[in-house]
């Protein structure tokens, strides 16, 4: 799209539209849009005036409990305020980010909004960047993003791990970040997890400083809940001009799990100091302290109803606005236009007019929008409880339009596609309906579902794990597994396995019959594994083995097709672990079996056989039998290539596992052709399916830019794998248990090539990123991750050596090489590492015929030959005599090696060996080098010449 500035250099503005979108305008930015029209993400000013808590909140009470109102007091946080601000203003790069982490509830986005408040006043410019999926922009020029004069720009990021990745970068791109003037990025979130990834895109886009900091939970115990409960009734009385405090007493029972978060105990004071004024007697528990505060907004309606009739501008009886408000809490904020329309569809008469007066009681946070839900959101799903019919609270009627409308916003009477908002109306109903909450929503879950399954699956796989938690009827959880994928489904796995281990335990405990068991074990295995859950996954398939052996053992030949089948899942969840020599046992007996079947069986299980065929080829190579290998992975593609466009996710794995082994004999060429057609094959079936196909199109570019790597084509094989990494990085974000041992195997890879190409400082970066991952996951797996955090330390070393931080680089080196002994990884080695050593091997001799002249691993020449004094061995592999050598060839070899010193220790600490030793704090490369035996040696044999 063109640009549209503004006419001065000063504000111009470049505004990008992605995938051909549409773009609304800020001064003084950038700004990006999805191809519907919606805004990637929105940036504001920072207003510090602004509250969500209006005039006449004593009278609408529920308003003051969201955070954005700021009621409560900011209290505790000091220390943290002092830390911000530290960083802030400290001197050095232009640009840094700060992630400021720590669970929900501990106040970071009071914190951060604190912070922005104080950094405003002191003279710099803050702007709020929050992700746009779904928001409404603001007025076209509304948003005057120019620093005008300010210190420095502050750019508040908040839910910065709810953000896809890319979008992040997209906003680290921004032209509002290369301003000539200080720029800090505080980024707020849950969750460490993201933060190594968005580093990453920081450090692509601007050389910036980053840091992590987690903001430290409150105390517990009774004690500091009466501390909050203080706080939090103080600073709302003010709002109510109540001085009398010693009155207002907490809850009897504040150690109940209840009241154990900061939302619960601020109900708590909130309706204390409110009960108090009214001269009524406060609940003691959270069901009751939400009908107090449901009475109150329905007071609150009715009070504007009747001032209406006496000429307030307010027509809406309390019944229509608890209509409203019923479906704002299932929609959320909807455009105007939007709103208006679904008023209709539900029968309101005037909805323009209706609209309007919910508006007085929930001001929209935007001027465009409508149906402004109130807050906060468990306080939201109250509401809905309370409103549907079945609880038994008193004083409190269910409304009898409530499933009516539920219904309607639900979509579930109309034809056509499902309304955005059903998966938030679901979510709600679904976290309401939790057993220890509103019990009786679930009996409307489960009406909703009976009546349209598949609702469930559109509204994702959170909704998925939580329906697995109701009380709803088994029936009605088999129609929703009816529709469920039965494939990989990134988006719903994590759901699935959860909804499948409630369907599994309900099922087993009505059937006797251990063929139907084997079945129900093997299939809650599989989807617990696609889940990433591969210990429970292993558990529940080694049921399935032994029932179904125990059925073949009959004798007549019924249950060995399942027998194979479920051997063949075994052996990969045994693979997924690390347990390779079981895994192969696995497959050679299902391979065995499935070969061993009847011929009209046989065709029958022919795509059977090619997957079992594929996990014998990847495990054998354990046994470094690379032609038995290749003979099973090429079988199995002609097995799959004659059965038609119905298993080309088959086929295509089974090219990768191809290439991989050509790869491993140096069949280069050969391998890049296999991978070309594997990734046409992800690709096209990715377009139609990125849920399904991602993982595997993931691998088929790792492979495939490592082919071009090892073809001397690094600029070619770079931006396959920052697209394999991107992927990736996606799946991990959505599912890490699955994904983050692919994630950091294509990190190190990355990282590999970055420094081979010359951007040694990124190289370091994802290096380093790569090395957190691995420890990470060696926490959960260490037998399967050691070595592979083995080998990305040495790498990290490398980049430490290379930026000449030879201290931290030996150090971490040691370590390498320490959990190589300690773990008894000598000559332990996954089958993909056999592989790629295999593969190395034949760069190495590939190097040989085209320089040649022989080539050596590092390990056979300077960490063998720098630790001997009796012969120098030079670049032709001739070797030299010390005592024969002139004193003059000496001195040249010891000024040669002297010159080389930096890149000797670079490649001794890439060496699978403890080189380099006897490393002093204070050595240089050259120091160290200096100390050698040989250079020893040869300096001597060089002084030999000066004697007379």
């Amino acid at each position: 799209m063109a640009d549209r500035g503004a006419g001065s250099h000063e504000t111009e503005q470049i505004v990008r539209a992605e995938n051909g979108g549409y773009a609304y305008g800020v001064i003084g930015a950038d700004m990006y849009v999805f191809s519907h029209g919606g805004p990637v993400y929105l940036l504001h000013e920072h207003d510090v005036t602004r509250s969500m808590a209006g005039e006449g909140t004593t009278t609408q009470p529920s308003r003051m409990l969201d955070a954005r109102s700021k009621v409560v007091s900011f209290t505790g946080r000091e220390k943290e305020l002092e830390d911000l601000t530290a960083w802030r203003d400290g001197e050095g790069d232009r640009v840094s980010a700060l992630w400021l982490h720590g669970p929900g509830g501990q106040g970071k986005s009071r914190l951060a909004t604190e912070f922005a408040d104080r950094a405003l006043k002191d003279g710099w410019k803050v702007v709020t960047a929050t992700h746009g999926a779904g928001a409404i922009p603001p007025e076209p020029g509304s948003q005057d993003l120019r620093p005008h004069g300010a210190v420095g720009l502050l750019i508040l990021v908040d839910y910065a791990d709810r953000w896809p990745l890319t979008h992040l970068n997209w906003l680290f791109n921004n032209s509002l970040l290369r301003r000539p003037l200080p720029v800090r990025l505080l980024l707020v979130a849950r969750s460490h997890t993201m933060w190594s990834s968005v580093r990453y895109g920081l450090e692509k886009a601007f050389q910036a400083d980053t840091r992590a900091y987690a903001l430290p939970p409150l105390e517990n115990g009774t004690d500091d809940r009466r501390i909050m409960f203080s706080a939090a009734r103080d600073s709302f009385a003010r709002r109510y001009d109540l001085t009398d405090l010693a009155a207002v007493r907490p809850p009897s029972h504040l150690d109940r799990p209840e009241f154990g978060s900061v939302l619960s105990l601020h109900m708590a004071a909130l309706v204390a100091v409110d009960a108090h004024v009214h001269g009524a007697r406060p609940p003691e528990e959270m069901v009751g302290l939400s009908s107090y505060l449901l009475d109150r907004e329905r007071e609150h309606w009715t009070r504007l109803y009747e001032n209406g009739k006496a000429g307030l501008d307010f027509t809406t009886s309390p019944a229509t606005m608890h209509r409203v408000v019923f479906t704002a809490v299932l929609t959320g904020a909807l455009p105007a236009r939007n709103g208006a329309a679904l008023l209709r569809r539900l029968e309101m008469p005037e909805p323009h007019r209706v609209l309007a007066d919910h508006g007085t009681c929930y001001p929209a946070t935007t001027p465009r929008s409508v149906l402004e839900p109130p807050y906060p959101d468990r306080f939201a799903e109250d509401l809905l409880a309370i409103s549907l019919p079945g609880h038994t609270v008193d004083g409190h009627p269910s409304a009898l339009w409530a499933e009516d409308v539920l219904d309607l916003i639900m979509g579930i009477t109309e034809d056509g596609p499902y309304p955005a908002h059903v998966p938030r109306a679901l979510t709600f109903l679904v976290a309401a309906a939790a057993p220890e909450r509103w019990p009786h929503v679930a009996e409307h879950v489960e009406l909703l579902l009976r009546t349209d399954p598949e609702l469930a699956l559109f509204a994702g796989g959170d909704c998925l794990a939580g329906l697995a938690e109701l009380d709803v009827a088994l029936e009605v959880l088999e129609a929703v597994e009816a529709g469920l994928p039965d494939h990989r489904q990134i988006d719903l796995d994590a759901g699935i396995a959860e909804l499948g281990r409630r369907l599994a335990r309900e099922r087993l405990c009505q059937t006797d019959d251990p063929a139907v068991r084997a079945l129900e074990y093997r299939r809650l295995g599989e989807r617990l594994a696609r889940a990433g859950r591969h210990e429970e996954a292993l558990v529940e398939t080694e049921q399935a083995v032994d029932l179904h052996r125990a059925l073949a053992e009959r004798g007549d030949g019924a249950h060995d097709a399942d027998l194979a089948g479920s051997l063949s899942l075994l052996g990969r969840g045994h693979r997924a672990l690390g347990h390779w020599r079981e895994g192969l046992e696995c497959a050679r007996e299902a391979v065995r079996i499935y070969r061993g079947l009847p011929p009209g069986s046989a065709e029958t299980h022919a795509v059977d056989l090619a997957r079992a065929l594929g996990e014998l080829a990847d495990l054998i190579v354990v046994d470094r039998h690379w032609s038995q290998a290749l003979e099973a992975r090429e079988e199995a593609v002609r097995l799959l290539s004659g059965q038609g466009d119905g298993v080309d996710a088959d086929l295509g794995y089974a090219l990768i596992g191809q290439a991989e082994i050509l790869q491993a004999l140096g069949r280069w060429e050969e391998a890049e052709s296999v991978l070309n057609e594997a990734v046409a094959i992800y690709e096209r079936l990715t377009e139609d399916e990125p849920g399904a196909h991602e993982p595997e199109l993931g691998l088929a570019l790792n492979s495939r830019a490592g082919v071009l790597f090892r073809l001397r084509r690094p600029a070619e094989s770079l931006p396959v794998f920052e697209e394999a990494t991107e992927i990736f990085r996606r799946l991990a974000d959505t599912n890490p248990e699955a994904f983050s041992g692919d994630l950091a195997g294509v990190l190190s890879n990355l990282s590999t090539v970055l420094h081979n190409t010359g951007r040694c400082q990124s190289a370091a970066v994802i290096a380093e990123e790569t090395v957190e991952r691995y420890r990470d996951l060696v926490a959960a797996r260490p037998s399967q991750y050691q070595r592979g955090l083995a080998d990305a330390l040495v790498h990290h070393a490398r980049c430490l050596a290379h930026e000449h931080r030879w201290q931290q680089a030996v150090l971490v080196k040691k370590e390498a090489r320490d959990r190589f002994w300690d773990a008894g990884l000598e000559g332990a080695i996954t089958p993909e590492a056999m592989l790629s050593e295999k593969a190395a091997e034949h760069v190495r001799k590939a190097d040989a015929l085209r320089l040649r002249r022989p080539t050596w691993a590092v390990d056979d020449h300077w960490v063998t030959l720098l630790d001997q004094e009796e012969c120098w061995r030079d670049r032709h592999n001739r070797v030299h005599l010390v005592e024969e050598m002139e004193p003059s060839y000496c001195a040249n070899v010891v000024r040669f090696v002297l010159s080389q010193a930096a890149g000797v220790i670079e490649s001794l600490i890439m060496t699978n060996s403890d080189e380099p030793v006897d490393w002093r704090r204070e050595d240089t490369p050259e120091t160290w080098i200096v100390r050698r035996p040989l250079l020893k040696a040869l300096a001597r044999r060089a002084r030999a010449s000066e004697r007379p």
